[in-house]
């Protein structure tokens, strides 16, 4: 039996623009959910609330599955890197987005509400993550 042809060795800010993004996917769908759906049965503030572990789960699952291809290792500069480097791409994602809008001046200053605070401090929570993990090993790795 051969063994398995080794994993290309994505750089750090690679991996990042790929957290960044599948952590843009997951709130671009849970966004509309929330203001739609959630924020009018229990509060903008209250949806976020509910929102922030889904999203915290997103990326921590979004880690664990780097892990498990075997692409982040457990460097801690590489997963500062990755974390730095998905946030920002989390946070020019939003930018954009708020610029795209119709009235991008609003979109702006909604950045500046406890929503939009509470939406920044878990773009600081994804920049974390991928370090944290390093310190609190995946159930896989507690067996061995």
């Amino acid at each position: 039996m051969e063994p398995a042809p080794p994993r290309p060795s994505w750089p750090g800010w690679a991996l990042g623009v790929l957290y960044g993004l599948a952590l843009l996917a997951g709130g671009w769908i849970l966004g509309p959910l929330r203001v739609m759906v959630v924020a009018p049965l229990i509060g903008p503030l209250a949806a976020v609330g509910v929102e922030g572990p889904i999203l915290t789960t997103v990326m921590i699952l979004t880690v664990r599955w780097m892990e498990r291809l075997g692409l982040i290792g457990r460097e801690p500069v590489r997963r500062a890197t990755v974390g730095l480097t998905g946030a920002g791409v989390v946070l020019v994602g939003e930018v954009a987005g708020a610029l795209l809008a119709a009235d991008h001046r609003e979109a702006l200053s909604r950045f500046l509400t406890p929503v939009g605070l509470f939406g920044l401090a878990l773009v600081g929570v994804a920049a974390v993550i991928p370090l944290v993990l390093l310190a609190w090993p995946s159930p896989a790795r507690r067996l061995r």
